[in-house]
């Protein structure tokens, strides 16, 4: 319910928000809460070993949440959220298939297809509420190939004994670094505001924590696989 909901945060927030601004600013937050539940030290010499899952992870977070608002922004909320968690299953398995040369099980692909349809069903129950928009659907599958991408690194991580909550804060940490520098030209006086204070911190932490997602629900509670 809380991952959903942050398409509405978004239209719902103050004047003035841009894609880019809120997604960064839920990435740096939602890193800074990850890193509040790592209880052992982080293992910098793992993460070293690791830079490049990392560095896919990371691309991965920083394309999902930028990706992510201009679907929303774009295609309205219920079109946007349901082409972006919609297609992530679907590049997820296409992904395992080519990068982790692991055949999708059946079990995925009822899962998926049952997904799919019951999102063109709920977006076609909408009517003329929903709109298309290339721009709006090119950014919600961005964010569905990015969350794909960071949920295989995670479990990629998390199998090469990485505790999963630091392979988490690492990701976002370092997507929050990709997104830094593009943040020069955004509009960020909403932070400014009432609305802006809660907007920021409330959706990026609610974000790594809620229990819908695959990473945020079922990696942070993972015990890391022994060495």
């Amino acid at each position: 319910m809380l991952f959903g909901s942050t398409g509405t945060a978004q239209a719902l927030g103050p004047d003035g928000t841009t894609p880019l601004g809120v997604g960064a600013m839920r990435i740096l937050v939602g890193a800074g809460v990850l890193w509040l539940f790592v209880f052992r030290r982080p293992s910098l010499a793992r993460a070293r070993t690791s830079l490049a899952e990392l560095a896919v992870g990371a691309i991965g977070v920083a394309a999902y949440q930028p990706g992510f608002f201009v679907g929303t922004q774009r295609s309205g909320v219920a079109l946007g959220t349901i082409v972006a968690l919609g297609s992530a299953p679907v590049f997820a398995g296409a992904l395992q298939w080519g990068w982790l040369k692991r055949r999708p099980s059946s079990v995925w692909a009822a899962a998926t297809a049952t997904m799919i349809t019951g999102g063109v069903i709920l977006v076609l129950g909408r009517g003329g509420e929903s709109m298309f928009s290339l721009i709006g659907t090119i950014g919600s599958l961005t964010a569905g190939l990015g969350y794909a991408l960071f949920a295989l690194t995670t479990k990629r991580l998390i199998d090469r004994g990485m505790d999963s909550t630091e392979a988490l804060a690492w990701q976002f940490t370092i997507g929050a670094l990709v997104l830094v520098p593009f943040l020069a030209g955004q509009p960020l006086g909403w932070l400014a505001t009432g609305p802006g204070l809660a907007l920021a911190p409330i959706s990026g932490s609610w974000r790594p924590a809620s229990p819908t997602s695959s990473t945020g629900g079922v990696f942070v509670r993972s015990p890391p696989r022994p060495q």
